[in-house]
């Protein structure tokens, strides 16, 4: 099962850097400046729902790694 998992997480990382590297391709073609928008939804990142979020999304990554005691 560990091998599944080493697999599917380098698959979901190659996969999110191609569609990430697309996306930025598609906003150069059309002329969109993404940097204006993330400046302008800054403030949005300091909410107490995103950090707890965030540390949720951690705890759930770090939880695969751990090895499972069998009863």
């Amino acid at each position: 099962m560990n091998g599944f998992a080493t697999v599917w997480a380098t698959l979901s990382a190659t996969c999110s850097l191609i569609f990430g590297w697309l996306t930025n391709r598609l906003y150069f073609l059309l002329g969109l400046d993404i940097t204006r928008w993330v400046s302008d939804l800054g403030h949005a990142s300091d909410s107490l729902f995103m950090q707890a979020s965030a540390v949720v999304l951690l705890v759930l990554i770090l939880k695969c790694f751990v090895p499972r005691r069998c009863a």
